[in-house]
């Protein structure tokens, strides 16, 4: 089984000059966990999760100007910089081992150009194990 067989296809993405108010905004619209982060020509730079801005935001107290500042901030300033990435016909047992051994949620799929294609997270591979044991 090769990723394209269980990934999402043409997953959402973020700019990397976007805030990390425009990310906030756009993981609880799509209702996601991570965010592939994107350059000017679409290729692959870096991984936003919940987590990291979980981190960033932190759960002390801040003033509102705090948190306007911190959310007007480019997501590049929290983002996972060199991003862990497959494609399509990586083994799906070399994702799964890329997922564990970086303990990581999810890799995006790139295409030759490096351009996001996919993406797999752990629910992807649960659903697919799920429709396997039926």
């Amino acid at each position: 089984m090769l990723a394209r067989h269980v990934m999402t296809h043409t997953p959402s993405t973020i700019a990397a000059d976007a805030s990390i108010g425009d990310a906030l905004a756009l993981l609880a619209s799509l209702d996601v966990r991570h965010l592939p982060v994107v350059d000017g020509g679409k290729r692959l730079v870096g991984m936003l999760s919940d987590r990291d801005l979980q981190r960033f935001l932190g759960p002390g107290l801040m003033t509102s100007e705090d948190v306007q500042r911190r959310l007007a901030l480019p997501v590049t300033t929290v983002m996972t910089g060199d991003p862990i990435a497959a494609t399509p016909q990586t083994p799906i047992t070399e994702v799964i081992d890329a997922l564990m051994l970086n303990r990581v949620g999810g890799i995006a799929i790139i295409d030759e150009q490096e351009s996001v294609v996919g993406f797999v997270s752990y629910l992807d591979l649960l659903r697919e194990l799920r429709a396997f044991v039926e």
